[in-house]
């Protein structure tokens, strides 16, 4: 039997004199994968077998689907390489802007804890302007009937001498918080036109992440002693001090004021040092607990509306809420005509949560 041709090619010049031979049947079938044939014609009578040239071929359906499947899968193969290559530009890009604010941030956080430092230097530092000095003045009192008015002195407020420098640098200073064991030791800012114009500022005025501590606008801190009764109680301070800080990630500020939560730790740092221009200031822990800002229309308990108590009722109310609200008993108590502090930070318990610590003054 002749050898079974392997393509359309071959099929086409085969020489006349082997093309006279009896056809192998399975010369008929399909060749090539089915995408050509050769045409034979066979007289029988005479056995005599007439080749024709084959007819001319067109390409079928199947082969014209496969082509475009190439293409398509060759633009298809482009097309993912080009993708790819988008993606590894963009996973670069990422990584790069994560790099740089991951730098930004350390060296940000490095030139807070330099200024942070050189501000509490600067506490030791008695400043050249006889200005900023206080004393006694000479004031007039009233006098009996048919007495001639008494001369006397009375006390002047003085800014502390270790305040005096900062307080040049920075007027909008209104006190230093320090709790020892702990990263607390900053000054507190207080601007009563824009309450949070330190939300995002350091002492400079430049923009911070930490930005600085802030005594709440409501709060009035006090101008003179207690000793002198604060130029003879014409400006007392405020029954409670509010002061908000940031909960940063780093622990700098309030970051880490949640960790009195664990009644041990608040037992070991229960003493809040808060010194006003004037006077230096201690408070007990009282109470701890967590919190949230509710809307105006909301009817409850909220802790950062409470400045001072005109009475025994209004300071029940305020002294029974944070009690109850405290997650341990502190066993310091309070009694109407206690002075407080209060530290608030955002938490994240709640939408628009807050921790909470407050401090009955004892010193």
């Amino acid at each position: 039997m002749e050898e079974k041709v392997k393509s359309i090619w071959d099929e086409v010049d085969l020489p006349k004199e082997e093309a006279t031979d009896k056809p192998d049947p399975e010369q008929s079938e399909n060749t090539a994968d089915g995408l050509f044939k050769v045409k034979t014609f066979e007289n029988a009578e005479t056995s005599e077998k007439y080749d024709k040239e084959p007819a001319g071929y067109e390409s079928s359906p199947e082969f014209n689907l496969s082509i475009e499947k190439e293409d398509n899968a060759e633009k298809k193969g482009l097309l993912s390489l080009l993708i790819i290559a988008l993606c590894a530009v963009v996973l670069c890009a990422s990584i790069a802007g994560i790099f740089v604010m991951i730098v930004h941030r350390n060296r940000e956080l490095k030139n807070s804890q330099a200024e942070m430092e050189r501000l509490r230097n600067l506490k030791d530092i008695t400043p050249s302007d006889p200005s900023l000095s206080g004393g006694a003045e000479s004031v007039l009192e009233d006098s009996f009937e048919g007495e001639a008015p008494v001369k006397k002195e009375r006390e002047k407020a003085e800014i502390l001498d270790k305040y005096k420098a900062l307080y040049e640098e920075n007027p909008d200073i209104i006190g230093w918080l320090t709790i020892d064991g702990t990263v607390i030791d900053y000054p507190v800012m207080q601007t009563p036109d824009d309450e949070e114009y330190y939300l995002n500022r350091g002492f400079d005025k430049q923009y911070s992440d930490n930005g600085c501590l802030i005594m709440d606008t409501d709060s009035n801190v006090g101008v003179g002693t207690k000793e002198g009764d604060y130029l003879g109680g014409s400006d007392r301070p405020s029954d409670n001090l509010i002061i908000h800080g940031h909960t940063m990630k780093n622990g700098e500020m309030f970051g880490n004021l949640s960790l009195y939560e664990d009644e041990d730790y608040a037992k070991e740092h229960n003493i809040i040092k808060f010194d006003s221009l004037y006077e230096s200031r201690e408070y007990e822990v009282i109470a701890v607990f967590y919190s949230q800002v509710y809307y105006t229309t909301d009817d409850c308990f909220k802790y950062y509306k409470f400045f001072s108590a005109d009475n025994q009722e209004e300071f029940d109310d305020w002294y029974d809420n944070i009690k109850d609200l405290s997650l341990f008993d502190t066993g310091v108590e309070a009694k109407f005509g206690d002075e407080f502090i209060t530290l608030s930070c955002c938490a994240y318990h709640v939408e628009d949560g807050r921790f909470v610590v407050v401090g009955k003054r004892i010193k």
